[in-house]
């Protein structure tokens, strides 16, 4: 899979691709055992003030626990997005349960965090990248 590919895919979806050129960043890995969590929270960056965020999921726990608060509605080891709007008919958070393969795209500045998971030895690893998005030059007619 070509990372950056996606990320164009991302702007050809949202009809942005006219707008922006995507620049990838230097990849990073998370690597969470039993117990450790990544708290809420967006990106930055020093190049651009737009950019998106990925989540690719590389290796997770066959089974990340009993869940510490409602077992109807699982949390543990989950990756939640919030986005804050309260309007009528929205929802301002989803989970989900990655898996191995999944990637995810989106705003760098929306919120987003992973849950922590217990019971096992385990470990759950993702690979992240940034992309800033850069503003093409509008040809003058």
């Amino acid at each position: 899979m070509q990372i950056l590919w996606c990320f164009q895919e991302y702007l050809n979806i949202i009809d942005y691709q006219i707008r922006y050129q995507p620049v990838l960043t230097k990849p990073w890995i998370n690597e969470m055992k039993s117990g450790e969590y990544n708290p809420i929270h967006y990106h930055l960056s020093a190049d651009s003030d737009i950019g998106l965020s990925s989540v690719l999921m590389l290796k997770r726990p066959d089974w990340y626990g009993g869940e510490a608060s409602r077992e109807e509605a699982p949390t543990n080891g989950w990756l939640e997005f919030t986005g804050g709007d309260q309007a009528t008919l929205s929802k301002s958070q989803t989970r989900y349960d990655a898996q191995v393969g999944e990637f995810y795209v989106f705003p760098f500045t929306l919120l987003h965090a992973v849950y922590p998971f217990n019971s096992t030895a385990e470990v759950r690893r993702t690979l992240a990248y940034n992309c800033d998005l850069m503003r093409k030059k509008v040809k003058e007619i």
